[in-house]
């Protein structure tokens, strides 16, 4: 089972019910569902099944949507810890090697 579908079977239990919050925004299940199809089908048409994309970003609602439609596209996320800059320049070159592309984002 791919970690998206757990999503899908909760979304068709409880669709209107909120899955998530951050505090300013909150999504149902059904909402997160549709997000992450939107985003699945972005990276489905950016990259190949198995690729794999570094991402970097706060905890957001974003970042959650990257990892169900990265399991919807087939491809593998690599989270990078934004609040560790130094360790992201040192390790860069084995960032850059473990994965094909970069996603980056924040909204502040």
């Amino acid at each position: 089972m791919r970690v998206h579908e757990l999503l899908d079977h909760w979304a068709d239990r409880f669709p209107d019910e909120i899955y998530v919050s951050d505090g300013n925004r909150s999504l149902t299940w059904n909402e997160m569902r549709e997000w992450t199809h939107r985003v699945g089908n972005w990276l489905a048409d950016t990259l190949q099944p198995g690729d794999r994309f570094c991402m970097l970003d706060r905890n957001s609602l974003e970042m959650i949507s990257l990892y169900f439609g990265a399991s919807r596209a087939g491809v593998v996320p690599v989270p990078l810890n934004f609040r560790r800059p130094g360790r992201i320049r040192r390790r860069g070159p084995r960032a850059r090697a473990a994965a094909d592309e970069w996603v980056l984002g924040s909204r502040g």
